[in-house]
């Protein structure tokens, strides 16, 4: 459930020390992050060099969207695949199906802007469009 997965990033964020690093994404280095099944997150330089030649990030709560968006991927197993892996920034994400939404790790950012903002965030917060943040 959607409480179940906030619970596991908040598990997640507690033991850092051992689940967070910093690197060159096998992604490359212009992806701010990425995350394999069970950990941990990598941290490339797009990550920590907000106002870079790796680009600007949309949004000021940019970092945290990341955080969220890659920690699911770390517990849920088709989080990245074609289908579910939609970006906010796609007009295909308004039309995912609720079964799909659920383990879409943009969705899970998406949502915890909603309760904060109790609207929608604009601009969206992420990396925007293009970016790499696997």
């Amino acid at each position: 459930t959607i409480i179940e997965r906030y619970t596991q990033l908040i598990r997640l964020y507690a033991a850092s020390e051992t689940r967070f690093r910093t690197g060159a994404p096998i992604n490359g280095i212009f992806t701010a992050a990425e995350a394999p099944i069970n950990g941990p997150i990598t941290f490339g330089p797009a990550f920590t060099n907000v106002n870079s030649n790796f680009g600007p990030f949309i949004g000021e709560n940019s970092r945290a969207a990341v955080l969220i968006h890659e920690g699911v991927h770390v517990f849920d197993r088709i989080s990245g695949r074609s289908d579910t892996h939609i970006s906010e920034f796609e007009a295909a994400y308004n039309r995912q199906s609720a079964d799909l939404s659920l383990h879409n790790p943009s969705s899970y950012a998406g949502f915890a802007a909603h309760i904060d903002l109790k609207r929608d965030p604009n601009p969206r917060f992420g990396l925007g469009q293009g970016s790499r943040g696997l």
